[in-house]
């Protein structure tokens, strides 16, 4: 697997993104491809990376529709088009997220049906690795955006995680249908009548 790399991503990049490069050299053997202008060409390759130019940053503070829009060479957007491309099979930013989600709908495109995305993480339990969306994409989802995280967290379940018929749950403050406000009762039943192996709250 090759993954892109954003030199430029973090509030003190580059210097934790170089840190993180060298403890990679010595650790793993990940074939990277590193985005970032070109006065860090000379640190990537010395330790070891493939490198790409970009000429410009996404700031943490610039607004992501104009970044989008004015810095499609910036390292954020070199890094999409490199996985546009097929160039790389998957990235890693510490980036400005809302411009990270711009290039990737604009550039990737979304799952048909799908208004919008969704944050995704995954962490270990008992029982093997599970993923959680969303994590901060939508501060007000609606009814129907529960149902399509539940989707892409069963397509990522089971592409990534090599699930089959991965559970889907909502979190809630109770395990009853009728706990949360009315979105997430909503939520539950289009869940239920879904399709997916939905399981409750």
């Amino acid at each position: 697997m090759k993954i892109g790399f954003d030199l430029m991503g973090s509030d003190n990049a580059p210097i934790k993104e170089l840190e993180t490069l060298k403890l990679l050299s010595e650790e793993h053997h990940e074939e990277l491809l590193v985005t970032g202008k070109g006065d860090y060409e000379p640190d990537v390759t010395e330790i070891g990376f493939e490198f790409h130019l970009a000429d410009e940053v996404v700031g943490m503070h610039e607004i992501p529709a104009v970044a989008v829009r004015q810095k499609k060479n910036s390292s954020l957007g070199v890094l999409i088009n490199l996985l546009k491309n097929g160039e790389v099979d998957a990235v890693v930013s510490a980036g400005n997220t809302g411009a990270i989600l711009g290039f990737s709908m604009i550039e990737l495109g979304k799952i048909a049906g799908l208004s919008r995305p969704g944050l995704a993480i995954t962490f270990p339990t008992e029982y093997g690795y599970s993923v959680m969306l969303d994590v901060g994409a939508n501060i007000h989802p609606k009814t129907i955006d529960y149902v399509n995280y539940g989707l892409m967290g069963s397509i990522f379940s089971e592409i990534v995680l090599e699930k089959k018929r991965p559970r889907v749950a909502i979190l809630n403050i109770g395990r009853e249908s009728v706990k949360g406000d009315e979105i997430r009762q909503k939520a539950y039943q289009n869940l239920k009548e879904s399709g997916l192996n939905f399981i409750g709250n």
